[in-house]
This record gives C-alpha cells, structure tokens and sequence, in this order.
C-alpha cells in the first residue's frame, strides 16, 4: 500500500504525516527543520542535506517500531499526534497521553474503562478500534464544522489545516471546513467578512415592525426576526446537506467552531440550526468579537439553559482588544492593534493562526500550532469529541 503524506508546521519544525486513510489519525513520521546542514570537503561545499530531529515507524496500533526511530531533540509527540508518557513503562511510545485515559500501544488498548461501553455491550469497555486500527477508525469524536476568520483563510496562513491536524490528532475528529466568505478574491483585505463582524456580533434578533395601538392599554407591538444573511444561510444550507447525506448516529456530536469572523458567522448558523430543531453540541467562540452584554452572546446563552446547545466555549484571546470587547471603543481599539499591514499576524488576535515571519529567529507558527494544541486538549476535557 503507497502511504500518502502531508506536511505541516509545529513547534519543533516541519512534521510529515500519514494521512488519516492510513489507521485513521495522522501519524507523524519525520520532523525537520529549516536548518541546512551543509558538508564541505577540502573547504569546498560539496552536499546541502535536511536537518532531520527526529524520524519513527510505527505498528498498525501505533506502538513506535523499535530499532525504526531517531530523535535528536526533546520531541515528545507519538502515534495519532498524542503525547507520550513514556515514565509510565519506561520504554518509548508504550504510554501514550490522550487526556481522559492513556492508550497502550503495543497491545492495542485503553488503559482505563469507555465511558460509553454500555452502547457496545458485545466489546471490551477497554478496546481500542475494536482491536482492528487498520481497517477501524477509533473515533473520539463525530463531526465538527469549522469557519475561518475574515477572508476564509485564503492569504496562503494554512492555519485552517493546522486547526484540523491538531484536532483529529487529538481527539476531535471529522473535521468540516466551511466555505463561508463575502469576499469573492482570493487574498484580497476582507473587508466585507469584516463588516459582517462588525454588524452581526451584537444582535441575534432585528425588530422589522413596530405597530402603536390607539387603545392606550394594548401599548406598543414590535415584531422581531431572526438576522438572515446569505451567507449563513449557505452555511446553514452546507451543515444540513452534510447531515443528511452522512448522519450522526444516536449519542453523536454536532459540533461548531469558528476563529474571529468565523466565531460571529457561526453563532448565527448556531440560533438557525436550533430553531429547526437541531441541537448543537458545543459552540466553540475563539478570538470572538461577540460580548459577554450582547443581545447575541445572551441569546446564545439562554439556548445552553434550554439544553439546546450542549455547552458555550469562549477561548477569549489575552491582550487582544477584538476578544470580547466591552464596547464600541475597544472594538475600534481591536481593529487597530491588529491592521496587519504586512500580513505578518502583527496583532494579539492572531495568536491561533499566525504563520511563520522568515525574518526573525522566532517561529511564530510553531507558537500558534501549541496554542492550539493547548486548547484542543482543554476542549477534549471539556467534553468535545
């Protein structure tokens, strides 16, 4: 079988991975730099070679196939982007951190029970796959919808396949990118996603008619309806159109994500959704420009009450003035710290998706990548799968 791959950032250089076909999650095989490691004989350069920090193959239930790996670094990462414990049993990839519970590797099981072992009363509450990691996708979650910020993630940033890697690899899994921009140039200033953000974060409801009564104890009569925005309506329209041609078994998870413009486009796909009668599992807001006093976030607040929305995560961003703004003048505050004029990710706000500046010794993408990897195992602990 001809093992696809896929390359992607990380904190300790360039990571390539299987792709999820393979046992399901993405294995990471080879780290690398962007080191040149250069051999000069008789004071002539005579080969240019990759900086390799760390190569491993695994088994099919992802134990690190010993004598088959390599590491010059503190690389810390094994089988299915997990953590390895390797304290545990003193032997490398035996103890892999999935959070909850740990995973054995080498004999393909938990190390503790399923909390869900009573829907699989003819299987082991401790197996893994079903003991079948090469044909069986163990999966820790169902199905998560994800919007970028303004302008889609189209400036070539990529942290959207960042975002994605890092979740499946963690724990929540099938993961959806939504295609859901006002802008119609690819890598052009968002400005029409950013008005978006700007109008939508506030309210979830607009009155459209207010009707004054002769008779003094009728009062007034105002009318409201729910913001519509074609936008949000393909959203909508994509999540539906997914759920009904693959959808969620009992006890499944439907679950929204959004960065930025992307966390205000999907509190409005999250009101519409549950007006239908569908039930989000979890509303996750990063980088939100929505207030904790909007009518909006209240709104939202108020369905988490009646059970339909699971539950709210805010990942409120620290110094970044476009994260929960208390009031218009922060939100104009917000703007301003994070023009980007150079599209760097000069700017707080982008803490989660900026790329790599070539121009400094930092790695700034490799720090986005952990700030994920942080929040993606506080959303796992939270209940997000």
């Amino acid at each position: 079988m001809k093992i696809s791959s896929t390359t992607y950032q990380t904190h300790n250089g360039y990571e390539l991975s299987d792709l999820p076909i393979v046992i399901g999650i993405s294995n990471t095989r080879v780290v690398l730099t962007d080191k040149r490691v250069s051999t000069y004989t008789s004071g002539l350069l005579t080969s240019v070679s990759t900086d390799v920090v760390s190569w491993q193959d695994f088994y099919s239930g992802g134990w690190v196939t010993p004598g088959r790996m390599f590491s010059t670094s503190d690389y810390r990462y094994g089988a299915f982007g997990m953590e390895m414990d390797n304290e545990v049993k003193s032997k490398v990839g035996t103890s892999i951190d999935f959070g909850d519970r740990w995973y054995d590797p080498r004999v393909i099981v938990w190390g503790s029970k399923d909390k869900f072992d009573e829907e699989y009363a003819g299987w082991s509450p401790y197996n893994f796959a079903h003991s079948s990691p090469i044909t069986i996708i163990d999966k820790e979650g169902e199905r998560i919808f994800f919007a970028a910020g303004a302008g889609n993630d189209t400036k070539g940033w990529n942290y959207s396949e960042r975002f994605k890697v890092i979740f499946e690899g963690n724990g929540i899994s099938d993961f959806v990118k939504l295609n859901a921009t006002n802008n119609s140039q690819r890598g052009a200033i968002p400005g029409k996603d950013i008005l978006f953000s700007g109008i939508h974060s506030t309210l979830g409801r607009v009155t459209t008619k207010m009707e004054i009564s002769i008779n003094p104890f009728d009062g007034i009569k105002i009318t409201q309806e729910r913001i519509t925005d074609k936008i949000v309506n393909k959203a909508v329209g994509d999540i539906l159109e997914s759920i009904a041609n693959n959808p969620l078994a009992d006890g499944e998870q439907l679950n929204l994500a959004g960065y930025s413009y992307g966390s205000v486009l999907q509190a409005h796909i999250a009101l519409q959704l549950t007006d239908k009668g569908i039930k989000v599992d979890n509303l996750i807001l990063i980088g939100s420009p929505i207030s904790d006093d909007s009518p909006l976030y209240q709104e939202l607040v108020q369905l988490e009450k009646e059970g339909k929305i699971g539950k709210i995560h805010r990942e409120d961003i620290p110094g970044d003035y476009l994260s929960n703004p208390k009031n218009d003048y922060e939100l104009g505050v917000g703007l301003y710290q994070n023009r980007d004029p150079n599209n760097i990710g000069d700017g707080p706000h982008f803490d989660f998706a900026r790329p790599d500046n070539p121009t400094t010794e930092k790695n700034e993408a490799a720090e986005a990548n952990n700030k994920i990897r942080t929040l993606t195992k506080k959303l796992v602990k939270e209940g997000v799968k």
